[in-house]
């Protein structure tokens, strides 16, 4: 059996949609590495080429620093008051950080 890999919008469309699911249920990014995981993405597709953590990191960052000044404008514009929330986290290292 032959696959083809996708095409190259059809890779980043489905990219896409893997990083959202990561970010709207707090998946860590190596959920990526995880081999069970890999299995079910190449059964359900197998002409889906996983990103690694990095393509993902990259991702994540570009779509803050283009999302970053357009809310800035907008609170600046629309916001009379403002809370903030932070959280405590610990990293895989034991190194703990607010986020």
């Amino acid at each position: 059996m032959c696959i083809h890999k996708h095409k190259d919008n059809r890779q980043k469309e489905l990219c896409k949609f893997l990083i959202d699911w990561i970010i709207d249920n707090l998946q860590p990014l190596y959920v990526v590495q995880s081999p069970s995981f890999c299995r079910l993405i190449s059964e359900l597709d197998l002409a889906f080429i996983m990103p690694d953590e990095k393509g993902i990191k990259k991702v994540i960052g570009n779509a803050y620093n283009y999302t970053l000044p357009a809310l800035i404008k907008k609170i600046k514009l629309e916001a009379k008051n403002i809370s903030l929330t932070t959280d405590m986290w610990t990293s895989r290292g034991g190194q703990g950080y607010i986020g």
